[in-house]
């Protein structure tokens, strides 16, 4: 999808006008309850106040092709009314609509060898992401041991906490079936529309059947 113009409905909100030619089916999908993004705004469009973003949508408007959002509270600064050329139009991007599924698995951690028995308790993690201005990502984490039924799965939502990097501690659910066992392996996943990130280490806790000792396994 591709803006032509830019215009202030209210204060806190753009409007953004589509070019001709949008898919009118894929419109009538975009709800409240999604994002829209912009990156490499300034590069598209020569303006240096066109900012990259992830914010919420506000509202639409099918017969007049028209997207709303919601601007994030560090993006005031964003332009307040635009006419944009045809070889400078603004792509945007919706998260139900251009956003694509990821999935990462681990392989499985024995730290003890296959004769060690324990509870996996809490993982840590470090992200570093290429954070735009708005909403954090989030990533779901799953977890299973061999013996799982099915994997656990928890929403982590990321947060700036270490001068540029995201550090995440989380404690693994208590059923058994996930966390106890000789090994256990992790799932990433989520949909990808907008912040770049890397996982740069991952450790857990875990506390053997026998005794209450902790021990730190890293990957």
């Amino acid at each position: 999808m591709l803006v032509k113009t830019i215009s202030t409905p209210s204060a806190g909100l753009r409007r953004f006008t589509l070019a001709d030619g949008f898919d009118a089916t894929q419109f009538g999908n975009i709800t409240t309850a999604m994002t829209l993004t912009i990156q490499q705004g300034e590069e598209y469009t020569d303006e240096s106040t066109i900012l990259d973003l992830v914010a919420p949508i506000a509202s639409t408007d099918a017969g007049n092709g028209t997207i709303d959002i919601t601007l994030p509270d560090d993006a005031s600064a964003f332009i307040g009314s635009d006419s944009l050329g045809d070889t400078t139009y603004l792509p945007i991007y919706v998260s139900g609509i251009h956003g694509f599924d990821y999935v990462a698995e681990t392989q499985y951690w024995s730290p003890m060898g296959l004769n060690w028995w324990g509870y996996w308790e809490y993982i840590h993690m470090l992200f570093k992401i290429n954070l735009l201005l708005g909403t954090a990502p989030s990533v779901t984490l799953g977890y299973e041991s061999p013996i799982a039924g099915a994997i656990a799965e928890t929403t982590i939502t990321m947060s700036d906490n270490s001068g540029g990097n995201f550090q995440v501690w989380t404690a693994l659910r208590a059923a058994l079936e996930a966390t106890e066992g000789q090994s256990l392996k992790m799932k990433f996943s989520g949909t990808h529309n907008g912040h770049e990130w890397m996982l740069q280490y991952l450790g857990a806790d875990i506390k053997t059947v026998v005794a209450d000792n902790l021990m730190r396994f890293e990957g």
